[in-house]
């Protein structure tokens, strides 16, 4: 998070029409994209990846949001932030990237309001995770209410989800923010142990009593929320984490626990080797533990990097099914995909799910974790990985088994890293993968979107197995079906 004595971007514009430039500094300006202007086509360039035709100067949180492909529901206000979190992505963030636009310019944000597609809850707030860079407090807004004013106006039936810390959720504030229903609240509350709350937050005690009074007052009101939780043993110990759940199971349904990380950033600590520690956990302890949790509070607690939670059990965090993924790539004439998994995935078991579900595809799939070297550290997920991160892996599969290397004819990579025009948070396009193996490169979404170049599993398509058909040649999985247990149509590498 930033601190919130932070500065305003002084850069120069950004100019949409050039997509290489689109990566760099930006000032929040009140030229946004005039809504007269956004045609369908123009809406349909931007998704396809493609320039507009004219040239528009937009701010930094709205390029990002495009770019992204959640302009339609996602609205960031603000990159202020009024803690000091010792878990924080952007504080402890080693790759060089420019993360302080300050609070956004009400010119701007009616632009983004403009662009928002009113069906689905708009989310006031955003996360850094998943090339949406700027993060912070959307209740610090000076402006909120009028904000608040600006959404009802366009959608004024639209559920609107806030994400915050609840330090500004005083009765008052709530009263105020009444009119604007509906709202839900999605909370970070990290300890209900006042000393570890701060400790944890870097926030004066006072604010303490105002987030934990939120819940009863939200209760109060009728106002639903749900809560986050980053969940640090090693720094509060496992009664501590429970005495919060405990807590925050009287007012909310569900419960969504985040893992500690840090990165290489961590050796520029006073002290690194007690650093790493704090920010580390036992993930088979913290697994049991909180399914302990669930069954002794009733509650529906969702870690998204359990360990012991196979990947394709369904639901948001774990919808990874392959097999129309595969459908697509034997359609296309790819004879040998390599999957391309982070750490995250695979440590769930994203490799294993395409190997037992290879076999009945005509074609040969062959499976490579992805070690983040650009944050380093502890982080493993997808959502942090560069196409540098790709590129070393790949080239350290191909230099130990060189007979792979001119096997492989497609790069079958997760959505989640990269935005529309296909760049990483550093701005660098999968497209070098391409350019320098000479091998296409596909995306595939691992979570309900829908709305990227690529084959998607939102539908969450079941494959079934099949048995090797009497002749060779093509095969439609969909039209076709075969016994259980007979020859599979197609060994596989599994790297």
């Amino acid at each position: 998070m930033l601190k919130e004595n932070q500065s305003m971007d002084t850069s120069a514009p950004r100019d949409i029409s050039n997509p290489t430039a689109l990566t760099e500094r930006n000032v929040l300006t009140d030229k946004g994209i005039n809504d007269k202007k956004w045609t369908a086509n123009q809406d349909k360039s931007i998704r396809s990846g493609r320039t507009l035709k004219q040239s528009t100067e937009i701010s930094t949180m709205l390029w990002e949001a495009i770019a992204k492909g959640n302009e339609k529901f996602i609205l960031p206000i603000a990159s202020v932030c009024g803690a000091d979190c010792v878990f924080c992505f952007n504080k402890y963030n080693p790759m060089d990237m420019d993360l302080a636009s300050g609070f956004r310019d009400l010119d701007d944000i009616q632009q983004a309001i403009e662009l928002l597609g009113g069906d689905i809850p708009i989310h006031l707030g955003g996360e850094s995770n998943g090339v949406v860079r700027q993060e912070g407090e959307p209740l610090l807004h000076p402006k909120i209410f009028e904000i608040m004013g600006m959404i009802r106006k366009k959608f004024p039936h639209t559920l609107v989800h806030i994400m915050t810390n609840a330090t500004q959720l005083t009765e008052k504030f709530i009263l105020k923010l009444l009119p604007f229903s509906p709202i839900q609240f999605q909370i970070s509350y990290h300890s209900n142990n006042q000393h570890n709350w701060c400790k944890i937050l870097g926030i004066r005690a006072k604010k303490f009593l105002i987030a934990q009074n939120a819940f009863p007052l939200l209760q109060k009101y009728g106002i639903l929320c749900q809560t986050t939780i980053v969940a640090m043993p090693n720094l509060v110990g496992f009664d501590d984490i429970e005495g919060t759940i405990s807590y925050l199971r009287q007012y909310t349904p569900m419960i969504n626990i985040y893992s500690p990380h840090y990165t290489d950033a961590a050796k520029d600590q006073p002290d690194p080797e007690d650093f790493r520690h704090r920010m580390s956990y036992d993930p088979i302890a913290m697994s049991e533990f909180l399914k302990k949790m669930r069954v002794k509070y009733d509650s529906d607690i969702d870690w998204p990097l359990d360990p012991l939670k196979p990947i394709n059990l369904g639901g948001f965090h774990s919808n990874f099914m392959p097999a129309s993924i595969m459908r697509n790539l034997m359609y296309a004439g790819w004879k040998h995909p390599l999957w391309l998994f982070s750490e995250a995935a695979w440590i769930r078991g994203a490799g294993k799910v395409v190997e037992n579900a290879a076999p009945y595809f005509p074609n040969e799939h062959s499976t490579l974790c992805v070690k983040n070297t650009s944050y380093g550290g502890s982080i493993t997920t997808a959502g942090l990985l560069m196409v540098d991160d790709y590129d070393k892996a790949i080239e350290k599969a191909f230099n130990e088994d060189f007979d792979l290397r001119h096997k492989i004819d497609c790069f079958v990579l997760p959505a989640l890293p990269f935005n529309r025009f296909g760049q990483d948070l550093v701005g660098k396009n999968y497209s070098f993968l391409q350019d320098k193996y000479g091998i296409n490169v596909s995306c595939a979404l691992q979570y309900p979107d829908g709305d990227f170049t690529g084959e998607t599993t939102s539908t969450h398509d079941q494959w079934r197995p099949m048995k090797a058909p009497p002749h060779k040649g093509n095969v439609d999985p969909t039209t076709t079906e075969y016994e259980i247990g007979d020859t599979p149509m197609a060994t596989r590498k599994i790297a």
